[in-house]
């Protein structure tokens, strides 16, 4: 069980889990909006009877490809099974790419599936497992920033975006234990942890 059937439970709401292990901004943020998009116009569902929640996960440096069938994450560290050349094409990029890189990144993903959201009368819920950190680089912080005005009072009602105390891994880390650690240290949350979260997002 993860926070987000906790949620569905509490509002009574028709559960729908796409999240799939490791995603970084941009697979969350694309899955999310074709999902939604299928709902709507495959499936003929009425927006006012979506609630779409999403945890990002993010500063992790995850790299976007296509296997061939479907868009994947990856980045070092991660445990998939992928090509060789997926494995060198990530590790040259992270070497690239600086972490105040991966901040603006993430945070254009999260704005742009915000406004598709809102174009398609959604209502949603935003939270991150740890707090963006602001670039130390002068041009991104700028670039950083501008997103991060058209973002705007969003930011308000997202959890964890910029304030580690409301983040997943923030808030569960002054109240429970990890029950294990994966891929660079990264803490895994039993059921009981997910549903304290859950409660403290309602």
């Amino acid at each position: 069980n993860v926070w987000a059937k906790y949620i569905s439970r509490e509002l009574d709401l028709k559960y729908l889990n796409v999240a799939k292990p490791g995603a970084g901004t941009e697979e969350v943020s694309m899955h999310t909006i074709m999902c939604v998009h299928n709902l709507l116009n495959k499936y003929n569902e009425d927006p006012s009877n979506i609630f779409v929640a999403v945890l990002w996960g993010v500063n992790n440096n995850k790299h976007l490809f296509w296997d061939g069938e479907d868009f994947r994450s990856y980045g070092i560290g991660s445990t998939i099974e992928v090509s060789e050349d997926v494995k060198k094409f990530v590790e040259y990029k992270t070497k690239v790419d600086s972490g105040g890189y991966d901040s603006y990144r993430d945070l254009y993903n999260i704005y742009v599936t915000a406004i598709a959201l809102e174009r398609y009368n959604i209502k949603y819920q935003f939270m991150n497992t740890s707090a963006i950190k602001q670039p130390e680089d002068e041009k991104l912080t700028g670039l950083f920033n501008v997103i991060r005005r058209l973002y705007g009072e969003r930011a308000e009602k997202h959890y964890g975006l910029f304030n580690d105390a409301d983040s997943f891994d923030g808030y569960l880390k002054t109240v429970a234990e990890p029950i294990a650690y994966g891929a660079n240290n990264y803490p895994y949350w039993g059921a009981e942890s997910h549903e304290k979260y859950a409660n403290f997002i309602l």
